[in-house]
């Protein structure tokens, strides 16, 4: 494993991914959405270009995933991008809707 993957596999937060790699980031989108981001990371660096496994090629696919994924939350709709699973089985499900008239009222004396 090379130099750069064993630094970057000890990082410990979010901050300090975009700071190694240096990429620019919004603190406060990277607050509120930090694990959809990384996660979406994730997903681009399995599909990115790794150029010829060269420390200098493997910085540069990460660096672009990062900004990429990092720019999806700046420019995007957050509802759609949410990346974990749970979202996206809400996604595929109709919204549950129940009638006031199927609803029985409280008995007072219970």
């Amino acid at each position: 494993m090379s130099d750069f993957l064993t630094r970057l596999r000890t990082l410990p937060s979010a901050e300090e991914f975009f700071r190694f790699l240096d990429v620019a980031f919004d603190p406060h989108v990277l607050a509120v959405n930090r694990l959809h981001i990384l996660n979406r990371y994730r997903l681009l660096l399995r599909s990115a270009d790794l150029g010829d496994g060269s420390e200098a090629a493997l910085r540069a696919a990460h660096r672009a995933c990062l900004e990429q994924a990092h720019a999806d939350f700046l420019t995007g709709d957050p509802n759609k991008l949410k990346v974990f699973r749970v979202f996206e089985q809400a996604r595929g499900r109709g919204r549950g809707f129940v009638g006031l008239e199927s609803i029985a009222p409280l008995d007072a004396s219970a």
